[in-house]
């Protein structure tokens, strides 16, 4: 009776490591500690020349930040410049042509730019612009 016991306990505290290790890699992918964590990793996306990469990147970021955005307001360590930014990726990769693993033209990036932010690019504040750079990184790269 105590071999089943422990066996299900083995199962148990296995999955438990393997969910918290899971976790803990996502986490890394996205570990901004400030604004400019945030600022330099698009600086370097626009300097990619792999637009797959780019892309990926893109699609990592719009994937977790609503988990990242939630766990940050929960720690309440959101500086203001920070949360400006998250908000910035949130509203930019909104209607982002993302949905697949193929890269969109430039057009289709812009269009989603601007329906997101319901106005033309040359309006955007710098920080949508940055994103928006990053954006035509991936569709001339």
């Amino acid at each position: 009776m105590l071999f089943p016991m422990s066996h299900s306990m083995t199962k148990v505290t296995l999955l438990g490591i393997a969910m918290l290790f899971c976790s803990a890699c996502t986490e890394e992918q996205t570990t901004w500690h400030n604004a400019y964590d945030i600022e330099n990793e698009l600086h370097l996306l626009t300097q990619e020349s792999d637009r797959q990469v780019i892309f990926a990147r893109l699609q990592e970021i719009h994937q977790t930040l609503p988990l990242y955005i939630q766990r940050e307001q929960q720690i309440a360590s959101l500086e203001g410049e920070m949360a400006k930014w998250l908000v910035t990726l949130n509203t930019s990769l909104r209607n982002a042509p993302l949905h697949h693993a193929t890269i969109e033209n430039c057009e289709s990036w812009r269009r989603a730019m601007e329906v997101s932010w319901q106005q033309e690019l040359s309006l955007l504040n710098e920080r949508a612009k940055e994103v928006w750079r990053v954006m035509l990184a991936t569709c001339k790269a």
